[in-house]
């Protein structure tokens, strides 16, 4: 519980564009990975099995990379933002 006290203490003191980047970011991520599951489930069903079943694997290897530019902006962002000392 304590580990999650951390998290959240460390994401309010982070720069506003970087908390952007995650909220939206993750929006993303979670669309891509639900799409995903929906036409994995949906194959065979409402179209094409296969077709769908390769359009639910390009979705999910989609959202793979996606994590990682988020991870990585929203790191550099935090990294070229002014610090929390310098702006009181």
């Amino acid at each position: 519980m304590q580990f999650v006290r951390h998290i959240v203490s460390d994401m309010k003191q982070m720069n506003p564009i970087s908390k952007i980047i995650f909220k939206y970011g993750a929006v993303l991520v979670l669309a891509l990975y639900v799409a995903s599951v929906l036409t994995y489930c949906l194959a065979g069903r409402f179209g094409d099995y296969y077709g769908l079943m390769l359009l639910s694997e390009e979705l999910a290897l989609t959202a793979r990379p996606c994590v990682f530019l988020i991870g990585i902006g929203a790191l550099l962002f935090e990294a070229a933002g002014p610090r929390q000392e310098e702006t009181e």
